[in-house]
């Protein structure tokens, strides 16, 4: 091996370790997961039951934002794993996160929604899962989802057009004195957490998503909105490992190119096209 190529492998090499311990710890993580999805709902019952069942099974999870992340605190930013959920609880985009990750399991797909206030801040995150009966929207963080008198259940969709499921709902389970969810119902900040401005994905989390979101606005218009969330966004393991996938391409085509380089300018060519 070239000097020029061993040090092109040790610059590598932490990317490999770091992809190496993520894929390891991604594949526990799914073994685990899939033990908890299989104790808490059966894979016979109907998509929507075993939806519910999931929502259920988090009431005894601390419902407090945690402080956990995978790895090291320099993915801190990518908040903590589903299995993490599990063992420490987490705030209302955590549990959704859990929730997406364990129907998917079942396959069931689902993806996450961010609700927005008035003043365009983003407040609270729900689920939105396809069921038998069609889409289906639930709440990790209270316990709650929106059934239809006639059968099936409300969709962000519906839950946009008519704002007055909400507050039904909630006044519903109010009046039967029901605590679902680890945060009491008496709580729900009817003003804060609503579902008119209701997206996909939080864009106001920093300056270049705020910034992506102008552009795709402006070529999508509202369209940009119910943009689908990639899946393995509520996987930090795989997160990791799509992200040093990606330095490691920059490395090499940056490495080729230098080397290119460096070829042509040790065997420059003459005028008519031969190597001087």
């Amino acid at each position: 091996m070239t000097r020029r190529r061993w040090f092109l492998t040790v610059i590598l090499a932490p990317f490999l370790a770091l992809q190496s311990i993520s894929l390891a710890y991604y594949i526990r993580e799914q073994r685990s997961l899939t033990a908890y999805v299989d104790s808490v709902a059966s894979p016979s019952l109907p998509p929507s039951e075993q939806v519910k069942a999931v929502v259920m099974s988090l009431r005894d999870k601390q419902g407090d934002t945690t402080d956990a992340f995978f790895m090291c605190p320099l993915f801190g930013f990518l908040r903590p794993t589903p299995l993490q959920v599990i063992e420490r609880g987490g705030d209302c985009a955590d549990r959704a996160r859990l929730t997406i990750t364990l129907l998917r399991l079942r396959g069931i797909h689902s993806s996450k929604w961010a609700l927005y206030n008035s003043e365009g801040e983003s407040k609270h995150a729900v689920v939105e899962a396809d069921v038998e009966s069609g889409k289906m929207v639930v709440d990790g963080l209270f316990g709650i989802w929106f059934p239809k008198p006639q059968g099936g259940y409300y969709a962000i969709r519906e839950l946009k057009a008519d704002p007055t499921i909400l507050p039904r709902r909630i006044k519903e389970l109010r009046a039967q004195n029901l605590q679902p969810g680890v945060a009491p119902l008496k709580f729900y900040p009817l003003d804060d957490y609503v579902y008119f401005h209701a997206r996909t994905i939080n864009w106001k989390k920093s300056a270049p998503m705020r910034l992506s979101y102008w552009v795709l606005h402006h070529i999508l218009g509202q369209a940009v909105d119910d943009l689908a969330r990639p899946a393995f966004v509520e996987e930090p393991p795989l997160m990791v490992i799509y992200g040093a996938t990606g330095f490691e391409f920059v490395l090499i085509v940056g490495w080729l190119l230098v080397q290119r380089l460096r070829k042509r300018t040790a065997y420059p060519r003459t005028k008519n096209g031969t190597e001087g």
